[in-house]
């Protein structure tokens, strides 16, 4: 795992900002970085004149008004750690282009992002950058208690779940949080198109033995990065309704987890870079407890270099 020697925190000037300075602590705290950037976006206003002059309150420009507003806050709320260069940015633009640029430009390593819950907010420009950014992204919520005591990797036995797991067994040697792995599998759809057709017994019989098949990739896969199996469970779930996220979101509640670390596999299609489908509903709306997208950066890379030259 890479270090995340520069962590962007994503404030959109809203209730949720108090939140994320509050878990930047623990976070800052935790994965001891060496740079802290604390980011708002702000559309140009382009106030007329003539309304400026009826506000004398504005008696500066409102990014400087802004960003004095944030620093407030950052006093209030962010404890500064010897060691650690802290900044608070407010720059004009579009949201996510800025924040993609800022990301690449600066080498962020981890950009920490809020997913509301009860807070309004639909989420779509979260999606955006969690798909776009280079860094790995955290999505908290505003109710996001700051440990980790449990944490969950998403497990497929690819080089996404490897970076994925090799990424939690370092949160849990900073953190002491305990491991555990979740394999999500489901019938081939080519082969098991019409499972109803398939005999009560026979069904049983092939989730039997794809469990089985599952537990030794697992094995071989801790064993290649010299791992102990005893020490990092691994739960085998059948995914009966073609829904991987809320199975690992389900498993997760009922384990208490207190995070669910992901390896995204990123798709390159029509010049686009997504994220898997697990991924991207993992980050949606409805699923509150915090999520870490782990990306290797270089495909990320190449494409923000054909998109911003």
């Amino acid at each position: 795992m890479y270090r995340f020697d520069h962590i962007l925190v994503c404030l959109d000037f809203t209730n949720m900002d108090d939140a994320l300075m509050r878990y930047s602590n623990f976070i800052t705290e935790t994965l001891q970085p060496k740079r802290v950037s604390f980011l708002h976006v702000m559309q140009e206003h382009g106030i007329p004149r003539k309304v400026l002059a009826k506000l004398p309150e504005l008696d500066q420009p409102l990014p400087v008004l802004v960003k004095e507003e944030i620093d407030r806050k950052f006093q209030q709320l962010v404890t500064q750690r010897d060691g650690v260069e802290y900044e608070v940015l407010v720059k004009e633009g579009y949201t996510t282009p800025t924040i993609l640029e800022f990301t690449r430009d600066e080498e962020v390593r981890l950009t920490l992002m809020g997913k509301k819950i009860g807070f309004k907010g639909e989420g779509n420009i979260v999606r955006k950058i969690a798909s776009l950014t280079p860094s790995s992204v955290m999505l908290v919520t505003e109710k996001t208690v700051p440990e980790l005591k449990k944490i969950h990797v998403r497990m497929n036995f690819n080089r996404s779940s490897e970076i994925a797991l090799k990424t939690a067994v370092r949160l849990a040697e900073y953190t002491g949080a305990k491991l555990a792995c979740h394999n999500v599998f489901r019938f081939p759809i080519k082969y098991f198109a019409q499972p109803e057709f398939v005999s009560a017994g026979k069904f049983a019989e092939i989730e039997h033995e794809l469990k089985q098949h599952n537990s030794k990739e697992y094995q071989h896969l801790i064993k290649h990065l010299k791992l102990e199996a005893q020490h990092i469970p691994c739960q085998y779930t059948f995914d009966k309704e073609n829904d991987e996220a809320q199975e690992l979101f389900n498993f997760a509640v009922k384990d208490d987890a207190d995070l669910i670390v992901i390896g995204s596999k990123i798709k390159s299609e029509l010049n686009e870079i997504i994220l898997d489908r697990t991924s991207e509903k993992l980050v949606g709306v409805g699923k509150d407890i915090p999520v870490l997208i782990v990306k290797d950066r270089k495909p990320v890379l190449g494409f923000l270099e054909n998109l911003f030259g």
